[in-house]
């Protein structure tokens, strides 16, 4: 995994790469809408011993960086090996919101 930071007068990017095999491109136009999933969920199918869940993950994560002003992107890097996703904020939007 590779963690990148970057930041200008006007924006602070987070970066985060795995070194998994990347999202499957069905997928990544709709990641972070709730209940989206690649992994098997019937318990007593074949695969129930393969890991499941319901792909809520990324959609709370994505709902609470949102809160705070942050657009969020999701691609595949290094020639679709790996999955990447761009978390950028508008430093106007975090000063907007800090307490004064």
């Amino acid at each position: 995994m590779r963690i990148e930071s970057a930041w200008d007068p006007a924006s602070i990017t987070v970066r985060i790469t795995d070194d998994g095999p990347g999202f499957a491109p069905e997928l990544i136009a709709r990641l972070g809408e709730p209940y989206l999933t690649s992994r098997p969920r019937d318990p007593s199918g074949s695969d129930a011993h393969q890991p499941g869940g319901l792909g809520l993950g990324i959609f709370i994560a994505k709902t609470l960086l949102e809160r705070t002003g942050a657009r969020l992107t999701f691609d595949n890097a290094d020639g679709a090996q790996h999955a990447r996703v761009s978390i950028r904020w508008q430093r106007q939007d975090l000063t907007d919101r800090s307490p004064s």
